[in-house]
């Protein structure tokens, strides 16, 4: 009897060992689990800003990440954020600000910028269709949005359609670079004055009828189309004079040669005609694409601005794509001296 109690004694408390093992296992329960320390960190921040800027006017994103790893996205107006240093009275340069949340801080340097005067005056031509007309002194804008480069060149006069016309506002602003800047009530995108009383990258209608627009002048092909069956009939082995009237309407002759004599004996009842109500413009220059000005001869046409409508070398060029059984052709554009007899 002694000696069975001996053994199950013997298994018992083996038992309880491995019990007692298992519950001081520290995966077991995961209370013993050591907890990461909470961070608050800074994402994306507007480093400049003007004089008078106001604290409610601080740009950038803040992340919060809890002991559990959990992370939470902050703008600095949220609730719970706080902000100290930031003080806007007068410029200066790299100046440290904290923001804190949660007991928890991090830093970051602003500046301070003085916005420059903003003179706007005159017209620009601001996108597809699209002109701008500032008037100086005001920050109100009127703009006017075409159909075409034909009611755009001939507004005014009969037959050209008159543009949509509407008002907007603007406002002045630093960037992140500490340049000024306005933005429109309709565009978040930022522009920078020029100083001549324009927009960087847009140009004023004043100055837009040169490289932007074409001349009053014939233009004439590089070199002679090839002579290919590929190639549309009336082009092989032509060369390509062009001509756009008073009205903005395109004139196109194929021919033998260029010379003087020549482009003086073209008239404009012999030439294929694209009408300025095809053509658009925006503030790179006129142009169109996939527009046809004759069924056989000239479909598909697409004028691509190259150094500029004034350039002698290479202002643009014409390409008539071929499909569906047209055949086409391909031509670079150089200005002459020579001026149309549009009579």
């Amino acid at each position: 009897m002694k000696k069975r109690i001996i053994p199950f004694l013997m298994v018992c408390v083996l038992l309880l060992a491995v019990a007692v093992s298992c519950n001081s296992n520290p995966g077991g329960g995961g209370s013993d689990v050591p907890k990461r320390p909470a961070e608050l960190k800074l994402g994306n921040f507007k480093s400049y800003y003007p004089v008078g800027a106001k604290e409610s006017d601080l740009i950038g994103t803040l992340y919060y990440t809890d002991s559990e790893g959990r992370i939470t996205t902050l703008t600095l107006k949220d609730e719970g954020v706080t902000i100290s240093g930031f003080d806007s009275s007068a410029v200066v340069e790299n100046k440290t600000i904290k923001f804190t949340y949660k007991d928890l801080d991090c830093v970051a340097t602003y500046s301070i910028a003085k916005k420059a005067e903003v003179h706007l005056e005159g017209t620009v031509i601001f996108d597809k269709y699209t002109t701008y007309t500032f008037k100086n002194g005001s920050n109100e804008v009127t703009k006017e949005v075409y159909k075409s480069w034909y009611d755009y060149y001939n507004c005014g006069v009969e037959g050209a359609e008159d543009p949509v016309t509407s008002k907007l506002t603007y406002t002045v602003d630093i960037n992140t670079s500490g340049a000024t800047i306005i933005r429109f009530e309709d565009d978040s995108w930022p522009y920078r004055p020029d100083g001549k009383g324009g927009l960087n990258g847009k140009p004023s209608d004043a100055d837009y009828f040169y490289d932007n627009a074409p001349q009053p002048y014939f233009y004439v092909s590089a070199t002679a189309e090839d002579t290919r069956m590929v190639t549309n009939p009336i082009a092989r082995g032509k060369y390509l004079v062009m001509a756009f009237d008073f009205y903005g309407n395109m004139y196109m002759w194929f021919t033998e040669n260029t010379d003087e004599a020549t482009l003086k004996a073209l008239k404009a009842t012999d030439a294929i005609m694209l009408s300025g109500k095809m053509i658009a413009f925006d503030s790179i220059g006129v142009y169109f694409d996939n527009v046809t000005a004759h069924p056989t001869d000239a479909k598909n046409l697409r004028l691509m601005i190259k150094d500029g409508y004034g350039s002698k070398d290479r202002a643009f060029s014409l390409v008539s794509s071929s499909g569906d059984g047209y055949y086409g052709y391909s031509y670079n554009m150089k200005l002459t001296d020579i001026e149309p007899n549009w009579n």
